[in-house]
C-alpha cells in the first residue's frame, strides 16, 4: 500500500508541479527527499529555514524518541502489482525527476 501511495503522490507531484511551474518559477519551491528527512532531520529543517530566508542558527533541534517506530504491521503488495505500478509510472516519475532535477527521489522504477 505504501508504494502505491508513492506512485500516486509522484504523479500528483508532477501534475501540481507544472501548473506550479506555469504560474512561477521553480526556484521558489524546495523539494526534500523524505529520506534524507529522517536520516538527518535538523539538517533538513536548517536546509528549509535557510531557504524560505529565516535564521536557521536560532533553531534547536530536540530528538524525541521514536512513538510508532516499528510499531505496526503492513501487508507486502504481490509482485505483480508493485511490477505493474512500476511500469504504470515510470514515465510520471521520470518526468517529474526531470522536471526537478533530482533524481534521487527514491521511486521505484525510475530509470
Amino acid at each position: 500500500m505504501v508504494m502505491f501511495i508513492r506512485y500516486i503522490i509522484s504523479h500528483y507531484v508532477f501534475l501540481q508541479t507544472q501548473r506550479c511551474k506555469a504560474a512561477t518559477s521553480l526556484r521558489r519551491f524546495m523539494f526534500i527527499n523524505f529520506g534524507d528527512f529522517v536520516k538527518d532531520t535538523e539538517r533538513t529543517v536548517r536546509q528549509v529555514l535557510d531557504f524560505v530566508g529565516s535564521e536557521s542558527k536560532n533553531y534547536r533541534h530536540v530528538t524525541l524518541p521514536p512513538a510508532m517506530k516499528n510499531n505496526y504491521r503492513s501487508r507486502q503488495m504481490h509482485p505483480s502489482v508493485v511490477a505493474a505500478l512500476t511500469e504504470l509510472f515510470r514515465e510520471p516519475n521520470r518526468r517529474v525527476a526531470t522536471l526537478l532535477g533530482r533524481h534521487d527521489l527514491g521511486w521505484a522504477g525510475l530509470g
